[in-house]
């Protein structure tokens, strides 16, 4: 039987490694300085927010199809800080959902794309960044 922990655990390896894929459409949302996609039966919205010690960190809500929270996700809720991620290369699941939140905020805002057409008027592909021939 899957527990909780493990179907957590796998919510949010296949979230980042989806992400990373650019197999997910994600929206971000300046305000509340989210991204949010839709899945399945629901949403996933990966949030940032910053405590009263002025300390900023990444978490999870999960919501129904009516846009109601019905779980919050920190990188230490449901024993996750009792494990490694195993898929993701991460240490643990606090850095692994700052990354997530890194990259689908990238992914809503384009960010790929931009810097490709940026590199492109630049002919980066003439541009040489071999180590061995820089001068200094």
């Amino acid at each position: 039987m899957t527990t909780y922990t493990e179907q957590l655990r796998k919510l949010l390896e296949g979230l980042y490694l989806r992400t990373i894929e650019k197999s997910i459409n994600w929206t971000y949302d300046e305000s509340s300085d989210s991204c949010e996609s839709r899945l399945g039966d629901g949403y996933v919205q990966v949030v940032g927010e910053t405590d009263d010690a002025g300390d900023y960190y990444s978490f999870i809500k999960l919501l129904n199809y009516n846009k109601q929270v019905i779980d919050s996700i920190y990188g230490g809720s449901y024993g996750l800080k009792d494990h490694k991620p195993s898929n993701t290369g991460h240490p643990d699941y606090w850095k692994l959902i700052v990354d997530l939140k890194q990259a689908a905020e990238r992914s809503a805002l384009g960010a790929d794309k931009v810097i490709e057409t940026m590199l492109l008027r630049l002919n980066s592909d003439n541009l040489k960044l071999d180590d061995d021939e820089v001068p200094f």
